[in-house]
């Protein structure tokens, strides 16, 4: 959450996140992703999000893609996001 802020400082307009769920309770993944939404609708600020955690990716993305050994494998509009047999076709979970 520290670095998040840190990265935040510089006004940036974009910002990659690398598993920002690692390690980190529920409740507050749950209200980092309600943040990134807001930071995403009101400051305009795009958001690249690198993410195992299906209900965070479901919560913030509005597009997802999967990879498979550093390749691109499938793309996942927002409305097959919360789909688990769309999930299911690229994640082995």
């Amino acid at each position: 959450m520290l670095a998040i802020a840190r990265a935040l400082i510089g006004r940036p307009e974009l910002i990659l996140l690398d598993e920002p769920s690692m390690g980190i309770q529920p409740s507050i993944i749950q209200e980092i992703g309600r943040d990134l939404v807001r930071l995403n609708q009101e400051e305009k600020l795009t958001i690249l999000l690198v993410e195992q955690n299906t209900r965070l990716i479901a919560q913030v993305a509005q597009r997802a893609y999967a990879m498979d050994k550093g390749r691109i494998v499938g793309t996942l509009e927002r409305s097959r996001l919360s789909d688990p047999a769309g999930l299911a076709e690229y994640l082995a979970v």
